[in-house]
């Protein structure tokens, strides 16, 4: 499993190997939908009544569902680059989709045309997040801040003793 993604009505898709892509609506039972058929699958999320799935592959790597998941398409302006998550702001309307050496891009929800942000490192991103405020992303030492989607503030994490870096990020909206 890459990815679980959930929308306003109770639909939830499962994201897994081979671009296999998994509906459900009660959570105990899943159907097979179709491919998302990019290569990679990574990242999944949902906004502005669109699932958005991403890619590290760089020909195909944005599909999105205007369907709740059932058909998936090539999504348009898709950026150049492999990508490794994506997530929506329900304020801003705005989706960010983040990959290796330190790429970020953004899209509006009602476009899916993607631009290029400047990012303040060169890490890998492998994770990004709203938490309500702020889009959140991480990589290696790095772990970056925006309120906006457009300007990045970076924030070095020292290195584990092992030696290994921050991968992936989530977010409890639940308080206590």
């Amino acid at each position: 499993v890459t990815g679980v993604q959930t929308c306003a009505l109770p639909i939830s898709l499962v994201l897994g190997d081979q671009d296999r892509v998994l509906r459900t609506l009660d959570g105990i039972t899943f159907t097979t939908v179709e491919s998302v058929n990019i290569d990679g699958s990574n990242g999944l999320a949902y906004g502005g009544g669109k699932f958005v799935a991403v890619s590290t592959t760089t020909a195909k790597n944005v599909r999105i569902s205007q369907d709740n998941g059932l058909s998936w398409s090539i999504g348009t302006g898709r950026p150049g680059y492999g990508l490794n998550q994506v997530a929506y702001s329900p304020s801003l309307d705005l989706f960010c989709a983040v990959g290796d050496n330190g790429r970020i891009f953004t899209s509006p929800s009602g476009t899916l045309s993607w631009t290029a942000r400047t990012s303040p490192t060169t890490a890998n991103l492998d994770g990004v997040i709203w938490d309500g405020t702020a889009f959140r992303a991480c990589g290696g030492t790095a772990y970056l801040s925006s309120t906006n989607g457009i300007s990045w503030t970076l924030t070095t994490i020292p290195l584990a003793p092992d030696g290994k870096g921050l991968g992936r990020i989530t977010y409890n909206t639940q308080s206590g």
